[in-house]
């Protein structure tokens, strides 16, 4: 035992993410500590099942900790973030489960002689705790596919997260309620023999009481406990929704003309529509959807379930579409699984993903930058960049974690929506049906990447994409979930205006992963709203000197940081007028993020010659956070009752009544800024945008589907390929909230 352990320990220490001392080391040395404490729990034979389950732990803890000592040695080469947090998994879980399953190896060999059977070997024992450790998997895997729940509380494992691409786990204290109640099985048993009749009853009795506790801390999740959580629950033609209780009435009715929107634009994709209904859970918060069924940040769909899992959805929120596709390739692939299933046993998350963002289409939720260009583009600059792996291995189902998921989901959508365009729906079915075999598709494969290869990407494209998906999996970062943890508490320092806290752990983040763009942004943005605009200026400058030597950040993070350089110089007078405005025009012409477009072209038309000077007053403020929400709005008043022919005042204006949903107001200055001009295509863009938005939310469908429409054919406004199938997209939807608003008037939810 000792041996193998401790090569054991060695063996965790080649594989990637199990090679520090964390989470999944703890959770991988679970499986061998249960059946070690399970051994020298039957090998016990003398005294009371108290004693033998006593010195089972006693002989066998010392060599439970062996493991320790590899994993431990590999820190010196594999930095451990927070040590402590990885002991605390180790023994929770690791000698948590050599503890229980000592207990149960003295239960199978006490109740074994107690029914007078002959003397229990410790080889036939180890088969009978075999057989019920695999039903504690099975159950789990049960949970899995008969629930909602993608993670699951395990006997002897404790606790499995289901979603891999959470990086933050989440258990909180429900892991260690969990352990309670495992021991208190165990417990329960060891005791039962020696008890009189009440206190048998005594103790079923808080047996009970222990699992009603598990029940209501969400330790048991049946879908009937997850719908009654959510309190909310409509029926529509196509979808059976359940939704948090204080969601309106309006909003339950925007979202289920949401959903009968995607029912229609996937049933018009596949050629076909499930016939049965659709259960879709809307969750208010990552928290509580972790809670209720597993997936934090991740967003679920179960297709043999016929469901998604879908947390704080909005109207146009595209991730709803990739989920619900998933349940539309269910009736593509046979019963009982309803997936493509690689060689017929595995999962193909090529085939599956790779069909839902080509279903999609459009990535991300919202319109941020990866919704600017299409699939096809951004496969087209990462084969450009040599960044993209060859399809062919992607296709492996094992190798397709081992990528950055935007990459991977990335180009398995282009080659899918290629395929489909080439071949046709038919031969997509067969191919997703069966699984995919990569010697019939390499015909496809190689035409897909000629074509591919001739399409026309702008140098702004490539440096873009290598800066977004450039990224390592999860296998390949460092304290994946430990970081992941830590930035959350240092978001939520921020968002209570501890600024000092969440400085001090952005710092401490940096120390573990240098470099981090997220961290070095955050540490500049923190020192300059501390008033430290000199510390914020010498760090920028320090990391843009080191990147010029050694390319330490990606292409986005150098625009950002060479903004700050620009404005916190300008704010300390370190730099001039005219320097400043040239500097904001390179990064214009560099940037492809509209967004970025947005904040830049109002610096830049703040420091030009002929803005007034207390114009350019109030943007330098306002674009160096140094206004609170109430005085920019008083000073943005003042200055159109004096200024009233400046357009990107009016456009700021319309973005104030916009954010407070005043929007005939915000209407009316969208309209103002656009008469007189604004500055910079991207802001006549986002005005013309927000008109057509207002349109939608004013339910003038027809007018806002004309809007989106227009603005789709515009050619002066570095519409991409992307974004015009977006706008398009939402003039469909105008037009089919317009419909669906009229024919469901007076409906209230249940």
């Amino acid at each position: 035992w000792g041996s193998g352990l401790f090569v054991w320990g060695i063996a965790l220490c080649q594989v990637r993410l199990l090679n520090l001392l964390a989470f999944e080391f703890a959770f991988a040395t679970a499986v061998p500590l249960s059946f070690l404490g399970a051994h020298f729990g039957l090998k016990q034979q003398q005294g009371g099942p108290w004693g033998r389950w006593k010195l089972a732990v006693r002989e066998a803890v010392p060599l439970g900790l062996l493991p320790l000592i590899p994993i431990s040695v590999n820190a010196i080469w594999v930095k451990n973030c927070n040590w402590w947090d990885g002991l605390f998994f180790y023994v929770v879980l690791s000698l948590g489960a050599l503890v229980i399953a000592a207990g149960w190896g003295v239960i199978l060999r006490h109740y074994y002689e107690h029914f007078g059977k002959a003397s229990l070997t410790i080889s036939q024992g180890m088969r009978r705790f075999t057989l019920l450790f695999l039903m504690t998997v099975l159950w789990g895997g049960a949970g899995f596919i008969f629930t909602p729940c993608v993670d699951s509380f395990s006997t002897f494992l404790g606790y499995y997260p289901g979603a891999i691409y959470d990086e933050e786990i989440m258990i909180g204290g429900r892991l260690l309620l969990s352990r309670c109640e495992d021991f208190a099985l165990v417990i329960f048993f060891i005791s039962w023999r020696g008890m009189t009749k009440w206190h048998r009853w005594g103790a079923t009795l808080l047996m009970l009481m222990i699992f009603m506790g598990g029940w209501l801390n969400e330790l048991h999740r049946p879908a009937w406990w997850i719908q009654s959580k959510l309190g909310g629950v409509q029926t529509t033609e196509h979808y059976q929704i359940y939704y948090p209780e204080q969601w309106s009435g309006q909003q339950v009715s925007k979202m289920s003309a949401e959903l009968e929107f995607n029912h229609q634009e996937l049933s018009e994709f596949f050629g076909r529509s499930p016939q049965r209904l659709i259960h879709v859970y809307f969750y208010h918060s990552v928290s509580q959807k972790k809670r209720l069924m597993g997936a934090g940040q991740t967003l679920i769909a179960k297709p043999w379930r016929y469901e998604i899992h879908v947390h704080t959805p909005f109207v146009g929120d595209r991730v709803i579409t990739h989920e619900l596709a998933h349940v539309f390739s269910a009736d593509i692939s046979p019963p009982p699984h309803h997936l493509s299933l690689w060689k017929g046993l595995i999962p193909n998350m090529s085939l599956i993903e790779g069909l839902a963002v080509a279903a999609a289409w459009t990535r991300g939720r919202g319109s941020g930058l990866m919704s600017r260009l299409t699939p096809h583009q951004w496969t087209a600059a990462m084969r450009r960049l040599s960044l993209a792996p060859p399809l062919e291995e992607l296709l492996i189902p094992h190798q397709f974690y081992g990528y950055n998921p935007s990459l991977a989901y990335t180009m398995c959508g282009s080659f899918i929506r290629f395929f489909l365009d080439e071949r046709g729906r038919e031969d997509l079915e067969v191919l997703y049906a069966e699984g995919g075999e990569i010697g019939e598709l390499q015909r496809s494969i190689d035409q897909w990447g000629q074509w591919l290869d001739q399409t026309s990407l702008d140098p702004k494209i490539l440096r873009t994409a290598r800066a977004l998906l450039n990224r390592p999996s999860i296998f390949r970062k460092v304290c994946a979930h430990d970081l992941a943890a830590r930035r959350t508490e240092a978001n939520r320092f921020e968002s209570q205006g501890n600024l000092e806290a969440a400085l001090s752990l952005w710092q401490a983040i940096e120390e573990d992963t240098p470099y981090d763009a997220q961290s070095v942004l955050k540490q500049v943005r923190l020192l300059h709203q501390l008033k430290r605009s000199d510390e914020a200026l010498s760090l920028v400058q320090k990391i843009l000197s080191k990147h010029e030597k050694s390319s330490v950040l990606d292409h986005l993070t150098v625009l950002r940081l060479r903004e700050w350089k620009v404005d916190i110089a300008y704010a300390l007078n370190r730099i001039g007028l005219v320097k400043a405005r040239s500097d904001l025009k390179d990064l214009l012409d560099e940037s492809l993020s509209r967004p970025t477009w947005r904040r830049l072209s109002i610096k830049y038309f703040g420091l030009n010659e002929t803005t007034p000077t207390e114009v350019r007053s109030f943007l330098t403020s306002v674009l160096n956070s140094q206004l609170t929400q109430e005085e920019y709005q008083q000073t943005l008043s003042q200055l159109l009752q004096q200024r009233d022919q400046l357009a990107e005042l009016h456009y700021l204006q319309g973005r104030v009544y916009l954010a407070d949903e005043e929007l005939k107001q915000a209407a009316r200055s969208f309209q103002k800024a656009l008469d007189l001009k604004l500055s910079h295509a991207s802001l006549t863009y986002e005005a013309l945008r927000s008109l057509a938005h207002i349109s939608f939310e004013l339910k003038k469908g027809e007018e806002g589907a004309q809007r989106y429409s227009n603005l789709a054919n515009r050619e002066d406004l570095n519409i991409e390929a992307g974004e015009r199938s977006e706008l398009l997209l939402w003039s469909r939807r105008a037009r089919f909230f317009t419909l669906h608003h009229s024919s469901s008037s007076g409906h209230q939810p249940d």
